[in-house]
């Protein structure tokens, strides 16, 4: 596993970044973030499976993706891995309110990716100067803690099949939300079920079985790296999605 160092830029770490370019916060993806071009951002473009930030490190700055799927994760003492959340073009991650202190988790590129580096004095100065730019990058962190709350109550209190569709379906949305088309029914879906698992709190063979469920019922098919939802309908109705609210993700009451 290749790893990339996010550090602050020194003599020492030139080298290490010597393909970063800069670049402004404008125009990211039509459903992420889109900041003015009055702050200047480093660029850089990884391959799968590149550790971007590793838990334990100092970091001085955010990563914002542009291109492909991260992982956000922690390692437990004993080895296992808890995922935190797969981040999509236009998520925040790593964004923290004591920028002093060692990283509490690690973030992995799942595909090749391409991201911004947004250092913190960035991010407090947007913040600082207010309006639409502090708007949109509020927005953006609300959203990636709302998803931090979804996989939460998927591992808390959703059982397998609700869980497995509810990912399914909140996933389907936020790719969607970066689409120029209106309905979005197939996509690229680069994880494997170890991964999905270490999400929901499932293993990987119940992963698989949820799946095989899933596809049993006419609802999705996966197939070489392509999910398609097959019923929308059918997925919102097992995830427990409010039919009269669906875009707020609501469990039915």
């Amino acid at each position: 596993m290749s790893i990339v160092k996010i550090l602050p830029k020194s003599a020492d770490t030139a080298a290490a970044l010597h393909d970063a370019r800069q670049e402004h916060l404008s125009g990211w993806t039509r459903g992420g973030l889109d900041l003015s071009d009055r702050f200047p951002s480093e660029i850089r473009s990884v391959a799968a499976r590149t550790e971007i930030l590793t838990e334990g490190d100092f970091s001085d700055g955010m990563v914002i993706v542009r291109r492909g799927w991260m992982m956000q994760y922690r390692i437990l003492e004993d080895g296992r891995r808890q995922v935190l959340q797969f981040g999509l073009p236009g998520d925040v991650i790593g964004y923290r309110a004591d920028p002093a202190a060692p990283l509490s988790f690690s973030v992995e590129a799942v595909t090749e990716c391409e991201f911004a580096f947004v250092p913190f004095s960035i991010a407090r100065r947007i913040l600082r100067q207010g309006g639409r730019d502090a708007q949109r990058l509020f927005e953006a962190l609300s959203l990636s803690l709302d998803s931090a709350f979804d996989a939460l109550t998927d591992a808390g209190r959703r059982n397998a099949l609700e869980a497995v569709a509810h990912f399914i379906w909140r996933t389907s949305r936020r790719i969607e939300s970066g689409s120029d088309e209106e309905t979005v029914a197939e996509f690229d879906f680069p994880l494997n079920q170890e991964q999905i698992g270490d999400l929901l709190g499932l293993t990987a063979v119940h992963v698989c079985r949820t799946l095989c469920k899933l596809k049993s019922l006419g609802v999705v098919s996966l197939c070489r790296g392509k999910l398609r939802v097959e019923d929308p309908a059918a997925l919102a109705e097992i995830a427990g999605i409010c039919e009269t609210h669906p875009d707020e993700w609501s469990i039915a009451g």
